[in-house]
């Protein structure tokens, strides 16, 4: 059986607190996330954003990042995988 959740969270409630508020116009689609051991989650998100290296430098300086790594990209989207 699968689920489906779609919802909302405030900017502040969220991990990419400090990302979200340098880029507001960013847009982040969660598209899975692995439980990789009880104390540590990684999501994979694709990321629709204007200027992507700009976004990629406040990512990488988020305190709520540990790792970034790029795993796919189009013209309009890049996914990332974050732990």
């Amino acid at each position: 059986m699968a689920a489906i959740l779609e919802c909302s969270l405030p900017t502040e409630e969220f991990a990419l607190e400090e990302t979200l508020t340098t880029h507001p116009e960013a847009q982040i689609e969660v598209e899975r996330v692995v439980a990789d051991d009880p104390e540590q989650i990684i999501p994979y998100v694709w990321v629709h954003v204007d200027d992507f290296d700009t976004f990629e430098v406040t990512l990488e300086g988020d305190p709520t990042v540990e790792d970034v790594t790029l795993f796919s990209e189009t013209e309009e989207e890049r996914s990332y995988q974050m732990t």
